[in-house]
């Protein structure tokens, strides 16, 4: 369930090599030579579908993109229905993925100004989080900024290992980041922001 490589075509081959890559070299960057040679092919094989590194960079973001979608579509699917469910398994959905693929996380929520498709992605966030929290996707007040603030905040701490600084004494990771996510949606949803 990880990753779920789409097929066989020579660029899915390739992004497979490069995310394979991130993850058991705990790196950052992605080297078409290097992608080359973990397929067995010359550089040029991969510069004739991915031209630059930017151009691979972009493309694993948007398999990254659509695997974070997908998790995230699957927690939503099992979410209770009660006040706050939705926000909280859409927050789980996104710190769990993170969690399980850092790698692919770091790429795909590079700074927007080298990823666009992130940047879209985030705003297509928008309309579902004002959904969720009974929102007007037209007049939104801060609220969603401190939802958006609350997932993206909970999934860096957890990734830099410092989540367990913060958290309640003696608890379970799991147990107690499922805890903040839903304690954090229940004061969004009661909290009264002023102009």
């Amino acid at each position: 369930m990880q990753n779920e490589f789409p097929g066989d075509s020579m660029a899915d081959r390739i992004i497979e090599a490069a995310v394979l890559h991130l993850e058991e070299c705990r790196n950052d960057s992605i080297e078409l030579d290097i992608v080359a040679q973990r397929l067995g092919v010359e550089t040029d094989a991969v510069r004739s579908i991915y031209p630059t590194q930017d151009a691979l960079e972009e493309a694993i973001g948007l398999f990254g993109v659509m695997r974070l979608s997908d998790w995230m579509n699957r927690e939503l699917v099992a979410a209770p229905d009660e006040p706050g469910g939705a926000l909280a398994a859409l927050a789980w959905g996104y710190l769990s993925w993170a969690r399980e693929n850092p790698r692919l996380y770091m790429i795909v929520t590079r700074p927007a100004e080298k990823n666009e498709i992130a940047r879209r992605y985030d705003a297509s966030f928008v309309p579902l989080i004002c959904r969720f929290m009974g929102e007007d996707p037209q007049q939104p007040t801060r609220k969603l900024a401190i939802a958006r603030a609350l997932i993206s905040g909970l999934t860096q701490l957890t990734l830099a290992a410092h989540f367990d600084l913060w958290m309640k004494q003696g608890g379970d990771l799991d147990t107690e980041l499922r805890a903040t996510i839903e304690a954090g949606v229940r004061m969004l949803l009661t909290m009264p922001i002023e102009d």
